[in-house]
């Protein structure tokens, strides 16, 4: 499968374990619970935001993925038992294959979220934006 510029969403600055957790916890709430809703991406980045059940698993998790993370280098195939196909090895995150199995633009409403709550941080909102504005995003 081919992946071109306009599925590549800029990930830099970003805690990649936090994002590796949220990416499975997102898809994990969207297969068990909206499979057959037809809601969009941010209004289901919202409800699963208030979820209670999901920030419960989070902070279990991150320590897992922190290790998936360095064995397998960013690329992640499989996370506890669900094909997420991300790699989260550079600055940009090739949303297609994610947003395939979870739904349209998903991701990038998942990754808008975490750069917004971003607060303590090298790279500020602002410079996010902007850098997202400089390569069409």
């Amino acid at each position: 499968m081919h992946s071109n510029q306009e599925n590549k969403v800029y990930i830099g600055g970003l805690d990649k374990a936090d994002l590796l957790v949220t990416l499975y916890l997102f898809a994990l709430h969207k297969r068990t619970r909206y499979i057959y809703s037809d809601i969009s991406p941010k209004e289901f980045v919202e409800i699963a935001q208030s979820s209670s059940d999901l920030s419960a698993v989070k902070n279990a998790t991150l320590e897992e993925a922190k290790c998936a993370l360095i064995k397998k280098k960013g690329d992640i195939g499989w996370f506890r038992f669900m094909n997420l196909k991300v790699n989260l090895s550079g600055d940009y995150l090739d949303t297609l294959q994610y947003n395939r199995d979870n739904g349209q633009e998903l991701a990038e409403e998942i990754i808008k979220g975490l750069h917004k709550k971003q607060v303590s941080s090298q790279i500020t909102t602002p410079q996010v934006e902007s850098h997202m504005k400089e390569h069409g995003k």
